[in-house]
């Protein structure tokens, strides 16, 4: 399965990249159409990088070198960056995401801020790939002297029986080579390991067609 799954996740964004260069050569293609090619193989080697950077994520988790390293992180000044870093990630048109800002200003962590970055980053970075229309929202609160962070979004949602799976090394929903979204099902569980680090820990609430 796990052979299945990074080869596909692979051959898919190379092979488009591959097709997309092929068809810029061609001479008479206007500038404008050579552009949204070139643009469409930029967003696919970014998928390829996205892949190999979680995998070797994973190395160093299995490997036991990805410590935790704990420093006092404004949390306000530290969020609002974060948001700013997340408008580059991937998304239809048809999907707005929403950053709230409105959070405790002088709230002060004692975190990781690699891991954490990473976790939210995983989090909206995975609900824009199952969003088709409507939103992702990230919101931060503090509720009972914790740090409470949500993403909501308006996609296809996830089945009650596959909602731990999720969460499982290489693993998604749908793990077929027919599913509709790509992914290498490294993402999420990623975010409960560096999660259950940070003395946190990770759910889902999801309906089917009502989104998570």
């Amino acid at each position: 399965e796990f052979v299945s799954t990074i080869s596909h996740e692979l051959r898919t964004p190379l092979n488009v990249m591959l097709g997309y260069l092929e068809m810029v050569r061609d001479p008479d293609l206007g500038e404008a159409d050579k552009l949204q090619l070139l643009d469409r193989s930029q967003q696919n080697g970014f998928q390829l990088l996205e892949l190999i950077e979680s995998t070797l994520e994973i190395g160093r988790i299995d490997a036991g070198r990805d410590e935790v390293r704990w420093e006092p992180v404004q949390f306000g000044a530290f969020w609002r960056e974060l948001g700013r870093d997340c408008t580059h990630l991937r998304r239809p048109e048809s999907v707005a995401l929403e950053w709230d800002t409105d959070v405790p200003r002088d709230l002060t962590l004692r975190t990781d801020p690699r891991k954490l970055t990473i976790i939210v980053r995983n989090l909206v970075g995975n609900a824009l790939k199952f969003t088709e229309k409507g939103y992702v929202r990230a919101e931060a609160s503090v509720e009972r002297g914790a740090l409470f962070i949500q993403v909501r979004d308006t996609g296809v949602g996830i089945k009650p029986e596959d909602q731990d799976a999720i969460f499982e090394k290489f693993r998604q929903a749908d793990g077929s080579e027919r599913r509709r979204f790509a992914g290498s099902g490294l993402g999420l569980y990623i975010v409960r390991r560096f999660a259950e680090q940070l003395g946190g820990t990770v759910i889902v609430s999801s309906r089917v067609g009502d989104g998570s």
